[in-house]
């Protein structure tokens, strides 16, 4: 197989023909480890001819043997005539094989510009939005990956590429995902992330058994970092308090919509996030949001009606009337990161809760101009900076700098550094 699109192509060196294989589901069968797994994921195996009563064999001329598949969920070596033998993988072929029949880079501009766009087929499975790459395994790290605006996991794929075939880290993560509509309001996507993660977490390990589980790190890029951020901080009333006057406690509606608002809403620090990494994020907002291109694709999109209902029914409960017009100016994603923005000068006010170790690459392209003057192209420096933070990396780069040589070694180095701690 030729691997094209990916900057390296490992290939673990060892017995064994390596293979790709895909997943299917098996009519009847229920496997809670296979149940985040969207269609079309690739996974790396390798087939072995295991032959019996080989001198037997030899003597009659007809020697019986049978094929075994191993995948790289099992050891990455096995026993042969007592001896410990590495296995041969392909991981990286597997992931190019993914990525060619792919259609998430097709996605980034639908999922940008309608809130409708279904991200997937098998909308009942994956109405959280939160994917696994491969079958989920007891005693991993989960580390989830929130990409940008107008972007989607598919830009994820040299980090990913690179973790996966690191041997240090081998056995020690496994990668969740997770993808929304980006042109929708922050908060919104917000609360179906951080349900999306709790109902991922009570679906793998029910009886809370999993210490791994207590350990996970979330890294977003970009608008993703603000998404990130909501996992790990207390917002309390503030973000109810920038819409309305009225307290949430007297607004009478169905107990859907005040599902939907209170998860939309009001953030608590998710428990088991340990680890949060902001990739050039607009902690303070973007220029380019504030600008005319943002505005301009504000007026380009279209929410969900899974919002448009629920903000009808609110707005007629509060305000006693509602009109098209005043549905049309509910803010989109693109006008929640304006410097300017109500969203934006609340949630940089509050800080990472205590506990949670936070950490922040930020892109700059020209680091030779006056500091006061850096940024990648998208989000300035000085809004991307925050103090508390127990590392701040600053890359020559462009804003897309989730997939550069030198973010993905601070990735790792920070994962690696995750391990060691309690």
């Amino acid at each position: 197989m030729e691997v094209r699109g990916l900057r390296n192509w490992y290939r673990w060196p060892g017995i064994g023909a390596p293979l790709v294989a895909s997943l299917e589901r098996l009519p009847g069968v229920e496997d809670p480890a296979f149940a985040r797994i969207p269609p079309g994921i690739k996974v790396a195996v390798t087939a072995f001819l295991k032959p019996d009563h080989v001198e037997e064999g030899l003597k009659t001329g007809h020697i019986a043997a049978k094929i075994e598949l191993k995948t790289t969920q099992a050891e990455p070596s096995m026993i042969v005539d007592d001896r410990k033998v590495p296995i041969e993988f392909g991981l990286s072929s597997a992931l190019a094989y993914t990525l060619e029949g792919s259609q998430a880079y097709k996605m980034e501009l639908k999922g940008l510009l309608s809130g409708n766009f279904r991200l997937f087929q098998e909308t009942s499975r994956f109405k959280d939005n939160v994917f696994l790459m491969a079958p989920y395994r007891t005693g991993l790290i989960p580390l989830v990956l929130i990409h940008g605006t107008a972007s989607s996991p598919a830009r994820w794929a040299q980090l990913i590429n690179e973790l996966q075939n690191d041997r240090e880290l081998w056995g020690r993560y496994q990668l969740w995902l997770f993808t929304y509509n980006t042109g929708n309001p922050i908060l919104y996507s917000g609360g179906i992330l951080t349900e999306g993660l709790r109902n991922a977490v009570q679906q793998f390990d029910p009886e809370g058994k999993d210490p791994a589980l207590k350990k996970m790190v979330v890294i977003g890029h970009s608008q993703g970092g603000l998404l990130t951020k909501l996992t790990a901080i207390d917002s309390g009333t503030r973000f109810w308090e920038n819409a309305t006057s009225t307290p949430f406690d007297q607004v009478d509606v169905s107990p859907e919509t005040r599902g939907l608002l209170r998860r939309s809403m009001f953030y608590k620090p998710l428990p088991f996030v340990k680890r949060v990494v902001f990739i050039a994020t607009p902690q303070r907002g973007s220029y380019v949001s504030g600008g005319w291109i943002g505005r301009l694709t504000g007026k380009l999109i279209s929410l969900p009606g899974t919002l448009l209902s629920p903000l009808t029914e609110v707005m007629k409960q509060i305000a006693g009337r509602t009109s098209l017009a005043t549905l049309k100016n509910i803010p989109k994603s693109t006008d929640n990161m304006a410097p300017e923005s109500p969203f934006i000068k609340a949630i940089s006010s509050m800080p990472v809760a205590p506990g949670v170790i936070a950490h922040s690459i930020i892109p700059v392209k020209n680091p030779d101009d006056p500091k006061e003057e850096w940024n990648d192209g998208v989000v300035e420096y000085k809004s991307a900076h925050i103090d508390g933070v127990a590392s701040e990396l600053v890359v020559h780069s462009g804003h897309s700098t989730q997939d550069e040589p030198q973010t993905i070694e601070e990735i790792r180095r920070i994962l690696i550094e995750n391990l060691k701690g309690p």
